[in-house]
């Protein structure tokens, strides 16, 4: 009889270890990995946030297809360009386009051919937007410093005359414009009719 107490005692020792090891062993199988927040919900506004790059151009780039405009590309350069003029106003606590250099400076060292592809590719997508015949006017300057003059006025009209056509200029007069000038131009564009 003592034999057999025994034997039920075991059993009864190894169905409660098992009664209680199995639950735990579930629960650790069943463990679930932190949930992140969704890029979209990223508050970007406190010390030291940085912008995810590949969300961002996701998100767009689904508000694009969703107008139907094809998607964006993160650019590495136009990136590293924009961290550091965000680094060098942040620094001097000033939002400024020349807190780094002047902007003709940068266009020039960072590829000023690049600049005018990306001002090309800017008014594609916004010529699928237009209606045929419709007008789209650019306000824009040329640049003079004291490292010579950049023609990015005119540079940007022959970029954007790739897409759409070219129908003249308004010279407009400032009192104080700034970039060396006293003036600056709107440059008037059509969309060609049937296209759009």
């Amino acid at each position: 009889m003592v034999h057999e107490l025994r034997k039920v005692g075991t059993r009864m020792s190894l169905r409660a270890a098992a009664a209680i090891l199995i639950p735990l062993l579930l629960a650790a199988c069943a463990s679930e990995a932190p949930i992140e927040t969704p890029a979209m919900y990223v508050d970007i506004a406190t010390p030291g946030a940085r912008l995810d790059p590949v969300a961002a151009a996701s998100m767009i780039s689904q508000y694009r297809g969703n107008n139907g405009l094809p998607a964006v590309a993160v650019d590495a350069e136009l990136m590293r360009l924009a961290e550091a003029q965000s680094q060098a106003m942040a620094a001097q606590n000033k939002l400024d386009h020349d807190v780094r250099a002047p902007l003709a400076k940068r266009f020039a060292g960072a590829g000023y051919a690049a600049y005018l592809q990306q001002i090309e590719r800017i008014y594609a997508d916004i010529r699928q937007l237009l209606k045929p015949e419709a007008r789209v006017v650019l306000e824009v300057a040329n640049l003079k410093d004291e490292h010579g003059i950049t023609t990015l006025a005119w540079d940007v009209a022959r970029a954007i005359s790739n897409v759409l056509v070219f129908e003249g200029e308004v010279v407009i007069g400032w009192d104080s414009y700034g970039y060396g000038y006293d003036h600056s131009y709107c440059l008037v564009f059509r969309n060609p009719a049937g296209e759009g």
